[in-house]
């Protein structure tokens, strides 16, 4: 576990890169040997740096185990591992198997209707087994895993610092319900304190782990839009909430609505079984190995992935790459890992260009 904190702390290479090189040295200690020995990102990485997060890694470590935080990554929830996720998260709370899960967000400053929708339709489906993730904000996110919990069902929410601190205060009570039955998790370590830029990263990471995303109430601009426009990106169907033309607080869903970017969500949605075409879908977190092969085999061939790529003037972004190619960007993610190995594409956040 050392080696894959050393990894994730280390600045300079990207997730991508990191996962690459762990994929090609088969391990995370051989990559971080790799490291050492200069082998591996030499130009930019430093003895003094290596050093440095080294021992730093082994604080955090000791500070998890003091505080019972669980170090995990994507792939033991059964997730693929998109180049724009970090490599590591920290966890608290009583891990169970999520099932089927729907991201409920909105705005902080939500008007009454909204509170309403949520509530129905969190509390409904988590009376169904349906997992509830959101981000533990003020508005519509608090409202979601307090009707879960309601109905006795899970909920995830994810953090935008560190996993024992609880922002905003107010909500304490609410973490301490979700710290009992639900998950507590976050990219960032124990201790760290977010900033403006770290909530709207933690959105990419409710994308994934969402099977369906709901976006309930939003303005013209915020997290909600980041996070259903992250979801897209990895092939999650997003869905939302129309509202009064006349609402501020309508008016991110009602565009997503309009531009095709959203599917219209309905009131009968807000039980599962009315949902089931919708959440009635083969997950790749429970695809066997021999189905999981199988799935990557439907993808194009690697000659029409790179042509496509060479046509938008070597670069593409993957949620457009997945759409030509007619498949979903998970899958994808698995030709375009293989080929940054091999040194002909690379990515970085959500774009591949070729080498």
């Amino acid at each position: 576990m050392l080696h894959k904190i050393f990894l994730n702390r280390l600045k300079g290479p990207g997730p991508a890169q990191k996962r690459a090189l762990v994929k090609a040295a088969g391990s995370f200690e051989n990559a971080f040997l790799a490291i050492r020995e200069g082998e591996a990102f030499a130009q930019s990485v430093s003895k003094q740096l290596i050093t440095e997060t080294l021992e730093e890694a082994k604080k955090l470590e000791a500070v998890c185990l003091q505080k019972g935080i669980y170090i995990t990554d994507f792939t033991e929830f059964g997730l693929p591992e998109f180049p724009d996720l970090p490599l590591l998260l920290y966890c608290r709370g009583d891990w169970k198997t999520m099932g089927e899960s729907i991201g409920i967000i909105g705005t902080r400053r939500c008007s009454e209707y909204g509170k309403k929708i949520t509530t129905e339709t969190a509390e409904r489906l988590a009376a169904d087994g349906v997992t509830v993730i959101s981000g533990m904000a003020k508005g519509i996110d608090g409202y979601a895993h307090t009707a879960a919990l309601k109905a006795g069902g899970y909920t995830v929410a994810v953090l935008g610092n560190g996993p024992d601190i609880c922002f905003p205060s107010e909500h304490a009570p609410l973490m301490e319900s979700i710290l009992k039955t639900g998950l507590i998790i976050s990219e960032y370590p124990p201790g760290f304190h977010g900033d403006r830029s770290t909530f709207p990263q933690r959105n990419r990471i409710i994308a994934a782990f969402s099977d369906r995303l709901l976006v309930v109430e939003s303005g013209d601009k915020g997290g909600a839009l980041i996070t259903a426009e992250k979801a897209r990106q990895y092939g999650k169907e997003v869905f939302a909430v129309p509202g009064r033309l006349d609402s501020a607080e309508s008016r991110g869903t009602n565009r997503l609505i309009a531009e095709n970017r959203a599917k219209l969500w309905l009131p009968e949605y807000c039980r599962s079984d009315n949902i089931q075409p919708e959440f009635d879908f083969v997950k790749e977190r429970r695809l066997g190995e021999k189905e999981r092969n199988g799935a990557i085999a439907q993808i194009s061939p690697k000659s029409e992935l790179l042509s496509i790529i060479q046509n938008h003037n070597g670069r593409i972004a993957v949620y457009d790459l997945s759409n030509e190619l007619g498949v979903d960007a998970k899958n994808v993610m698995a030709s375009l890992t293989e080929l940054e190995i091999n040194g002909i594409i690379e990515t970085e956040g959500d774009m591949v260009w070729l080498l």
